[in-house]
């Protein structure tokens, strides 16, 4: 199912931004195919994905550490409303991601900006990015 793969692909990812401070084992205590335990998923370094079983139930906990403190600023209101007029210029799907994509790598939006800007991206017929 390309949902579920997605969802492990994910969790992969982002234990291998943080697998310097935190060994697979730590990560994914519980990480099961078919009830038996599984080794740790080969990244494909041409492909930039992980290989993943085709067959089977793949069970498995994900426990990653909280973002550094600091490594996104929080907005203040006045940086917020700015950062969404900004974006509400933006005349089609591609040039908003770029933005949103842009502000999310420094800063931690409020719940209500991303829906707003949810909004703003479905308007245009955005499903959001393949994982």
């Amino acid at each position: 199912e390309p949902f579920s793969r997605a969802t492990v692909s994910f969790c992969l990812q982002r234990w291998s931004e943080a697998a310097d401070a935190l060994p697979f084992e730590e990560a994914f205590p519980y990480f099961e195919l078919d009830g038996k335990p599984a080794k740790e998923p080969i990244r494909l370094q041409d492909e930039g994905r992980w290989e993943l079983p085709r067959a089977g139930t793949l069970s498995f906990t994900c426990l990653l550490p909280a973002p550094f403190e600091g490594r996104r600023r929080c907005l203040t209101a006045a940086q917020e409303s700015r950062a969404l007029q900004i974006a509400s210029a933006c005349t089609d799907s591609l040039t908003l991601s770029t933005v949103v994509a842009a502000l999310a790598a420094d800063f931690q939006l409020s719940g209500r900006a991303v829906r707003t800007i949810g909004r703003w991206l479905g308007s245009y017929g955005a499903a959001g990015p393949e994982l």
